[in-house]
């Protein structure tokens, strides 16, 4: 996710986890960065609300 400063790497048939702390309400983009993989259609939007 280009907001914050993580990334996640995971191998095929792996669990990865992190948590995150939102400060606000929003979407925000996710996608792989591996060649092709983007245009292949891994990619989301992680909407956030106030609870």
């Amino acid at each position: 996710m280009p907001a914050f400063p993580f990334r996640l790497e995971v191998k095929a048939g792996e669990i990865a986890r992190k948590t995150v702390i939102f400060d606000k309400p929003g979407e925000y983009q996710f996608s792989c960065d591996l060649p092709g993989h983007h245009e292949a259609g891994m990619k989301g939007t992680l909407i956030v609300r106030a609870f």
